[in-house]
């Protein structure tokens, strides 16, 4: 299984196009994480990431589930990863002082996810069917 972290952002969406790809090549389905703050904001999620993912083009799109959590990015996309063979996140071109004391998801994720990760540079476009 394929494991994208979605955020909403053009970096999520760079890192939702190379799942698809990466599932596709694999003959692997794809799960779709997107984490938000509160239970009051689940529903409105779903609907905004499933629209995302049915936009994401590369039809037909491997099987995907989507899931929406609620609490840390970090810690839900670590766990996720427990069982997935790839996990695939975005970057984002952030260089302020206070983004890199704290770091990053897309960082955590590099250094705590238990299979390999793809962080999906800005600029990056998904390669094209082999």
């Amino acid at each position: 299984m394929i494991v994208v972290g979605v955020d909403g952002s053009s970096g999520g969406r760079r890192a939702l196009r190379f799942a698809v790809g990466e599932a596709q090549r694999r003959g692997a389905p794809m799960r779709v994480v997107h984490v938000v703050l509160s239970e009051a904001e689940v529903e409105q999620a779903r609907k905004n990431i499933r629209a995302e993912v049915d936009s994401a083009g590369g039809m037909p799109l491997p099987p995907t589930e989507v899931e929406i959590s609620v609490g840390d990015p970090v810690q839900v996309l670590i766990e996720a990863s427990a069982r997935a063979e790839l996990l695939v996140v975005g970057s984002h071109a952030t260089t302020s002082l206070i983004h890199s004391a704290l770091g990053s998801v897309s960082t955590a994720c590099a250094q705590l996810a238990r299979c390999p990760v793809v962080v999906v540079p800005v600029g990056a476009e998904p390669r094209g069917r082999s």
